[in-house]
């Protein structure tokens, strides 16, 4: 099971893998816990400066030159990159399992269907 998510708006194709440890740095980076992010889903430029550096393992000046450059060329907007980092988030479990699930299948929508395929043959053996 998966707990990565493809990430390639940068020009070059990444994993976004959310650790425990990286989860709490991205809270000390925001200043409040993840909850508030997903109640008030506020996922705007400082979430991107917060968690891209960590996921990327990068330094904010590194960030900073590579968002600008995505935005100069129009290649999408805030919302779009905030999207895999929250997914990223989403992903690892953190705030349960049916989010996770439900992210997990967006990305690897075959692994869903192996896995059914394999609860399937587990219940008629």
């Amino acid at each position: 099971m998966k707990n990565t998510v493809p990430f390639d708006l940068f020009g070059e194709s990444k994993e976004l893998c959310f650790t425990n440890k990286k989860i709490r740095a991205l809270e000390r980076a925001l200043g409040k816990p993840i909850q508030l992010i997903y109640s008030n889903m506020i996922v705007g430029v400082d979430f991107c400066f917060a968690a891209y550096p960590i996921l990327l393992e990068i330094t904010e000046d590194e960030f900073d030159k590579k968002l600008e450059k995505y935005l100069e060329d129009g290649i999408g907007s805030i919302d779009k990159l905030a999207t895999p980092a929250l997914n990223a988030l989403s992903i690892t479990g953190v705030v349960g399992k049916p989010l996770a699930d439900s992210v997990r299948n967006m990305y690897y929508p075959t692994e869903k269907a192996q896995d059914e395929e394999k609860n399937g043959e587990a219940t008629v053996n």
